[in-house]
């Protein structure tokens, strides 16, 4: 009876990292040599593997796939804009199955979708796996910046209940001026409420452009190319700058006029 073959495979998502020339040539140096080591290891065992690397970028409406280093660190340079770079080692067994059988290892790196920037490595060689796997790995965890601090489910919740109590207090406030223009009964209740529905619809309508203001600002994964990141980094600092000093000046308004109106309640 014909023994099954086990096949490894080990992938992830690739987040919180910033690509200069520095990172990518590592990167790329690290995957050239992997591929050398297999050819020689197979030529030493004579069989033919045939493994290669092929590097795929996208810039600036254009894409080119190269197989070497030099090649890739030309266009790199060349960009004004990168959306994606893809790195990738495949054998003769790997191209012949569809990447069902074989070596092969894929790292996408994706500005434009970061959600598609993935770390995939395949091999029915299970040390073959690990030890590209830690290599590339190691590689990342030095490219990682500080934007991802700025990514997570308690940023968004922040963002959450902070809009929701601007959009109260900002309804009181509202409520205060228009009801004394309104000769009915409960009319600062009314308004209240009218007021706050229609900041809730807004807030639903506001949500996504704050993300997407997120995204420029802090970006999950970003390429420097030619110290653009400097630029980026004035850019948030204006913006930081701006929103804080609007956002602080109007939540002390509410505020004080938050304590006004419950002194005015004690006292009644």
């Amino acid at each position: 009876m014909e023994s099954k073959v086990s096949y490894f495979y080990r992938s992830k998502n690739i987040s919180g990292v910033s690509i200069n020339e520095d990172s990518l040539i590592s990167l790329s140096t690290a995957i050239v040599e992997r591929c050398v080591k297999m050819n020689e290891q197979a030529q030493k065992e004579s069989r033919e593997v045939c493994a290669q690397c092929v590097f795929f970028i996208l810039f600036d409406g254009k894409g080119y796939k190269v197989d070497s280093i030099g090649e890739l660190v030309k266009y790199f340079r060349q960009a004004t804009r990168i959306d994606q770079i893809i790195f990738t080692i495949e054998t003769y067994q790997s191209r012949q199955s569809n990447r069902m059988n074989g070596s092969w290892m894929e790292l996408r790196i994706d500005e434009r979708n970061s959600n598609s920037s993935t770390m995939i490595v395949a091999s029915e060689d299970n040390e073959w796996v690990d030890s590209l796997w830690i290599t590339i790995q190691d590689l990342l965890n030095k490219c990682k910046n500080k934007f991802r601090f700025f990514r997570t489910a308690w940023t968004m919740l922040s963002i959450q209940i902070s809009g929701v109590t601007v959009g109260f207090l900002l309804s009181l406030w509202t409520a205060s001026k228009l009801a004394p223009k309104l000769s009915i009964d409960g009319a600062f209740a009314l308004s209240f409420i009218c007021i706050f529905i229609l900041f809730s619809n807004l807030w639903s309508f506001a949500i996504p452009l704050i993300i997407k203001l997120i995204d420029f600002l802090f970006p999950s994964v970003k390429f420097v190319i030619n110290g653009k990141n400097y630029f980026h980094w004035s850019v948030q600092a204006i913006i930081g700058a701006i929103a804080s000093a609007v956002i602080l000046y109007f939540i002390s308004s509410m505020l004080l006029f938050a304590l006004e109106m419950l002194n005015s309640i004690i006292k009644k």
